[in-house]
């Protein structure tokens, strides 16, 4: 339903925005509009509804969240993914002598989330002689062992797949990050694809000639990246938390129910 309202008002718009703006355009810059404006127009705005909803997709179909999105426009992209949403509530650091200790995250009056022992309260994360940091994820445990860094520079742990947790002051940060690449290479090509539509749609469907089809091109994309894009993409991503959400509540003792199916992550998603 949100992917159908997602074309048909932007085809709607498109529509109406393209026919008016070429017929005011090529009157104003040309002798006058070329032929076939009433059937060109609808086809632009088709092609460019179609390819918005297909990114509104590709969002929807993904991991994504607010503030979290991983097929992004290329102002706001990070090639870095994090592990989790918030600190993990519970890890346990090991020593060069194989001790173990377990920490909780609780919140400070500074609202800031810390690692407290699990046996004394009182006592904060202590950094001396860590070797390796364990936690959950996904049920299963993932460590941490501790990354060469510069001197004087932050702690690194790093598991054996890649991500990597930050240690400061105040204890690790909690959040495993990674580096996706092959995302980052995703979103440029999407991004790419935005602006090489646009243009097709300026020169060949609409009829302008190449530099002022590159004019509009470069404006109007401009304003969709940081204006329109943002807009539907957040809203794409609301609707992929809220779908992942809907998951995790059919889900009883590891089965899905409602045509559900298990992911990788062990998440109820749409089979």
């Amino acid at each position: 339903m949100f992917l159908t309202l997602v074309f048909v008002v932007l085809f709607a718009v498109f529509a109406a925005l393209l026919y008016v703006g070429t017929l005011f355009f090529q009157n104003y810059i040309y002798t006058g509009p070329e032929p076939g404006l009433a059937w060109r127009a609808p086809a632009a705005a088709a092609a460019l509804a179609g390819f918005y909803t297909l990114w509104c997709f590709l969002v929807i179909q993904s991991d994504a969240s607010p503030g979290n999105i991983p097929y992004d426009t290329i102002f706001r992209f990070s090639p870095k993914v994090d592990m989790f949403a918030e600190p993990a509530p519970k890890i346990t650091t090991i020593k060069g002598d194989g001790a173990r200790t377990d920490y909780v995250r609780r919140v400070n009056d500074n609202l800031q989330s810390v690692y407290q022992d699990v046996k004394d309260k009182k006592k904060p994360y202590n950094y001396a002689g860590v070797v390796a940091i364990e936690l959950e994820h996904n049920g299963a445990t993932v460590r941490f062992d501790k990354a060469v860094t510069e001197e004087g520079g932050y702690r690194r742990f790093q598991s054996a797949d890649g991500w990597v947790m930050q240690e400061f002051d105040n204890g690790p940060t909690g959040i495993p990050s990674q580096s996706r690449w092959g995302r980052f290479l995703a979103v440029l090509a999407l991004n790419l694809l935005h602006a090489c539509l646009w243009f097709v749609c300026f020169w060949l469907l609409l009829q302008f000639r190449v530099n002022d089809a590159l004019g509009f091109t470069f404006v109007i994309t401009l304003i969709a990246t940081v204006v329109l894009l943002p807009m539907i993409l957040d809203q794409s991503a609301a609707a992929a938390r809220k779908r992942v959400t809907a998951g995790l509540d059919d889900k009883r003792d590891g089965v899905c129910y409602s045509g559900l199916s298990l992911d990788q992550n062990a998440n109820c998603r749409l089979s």
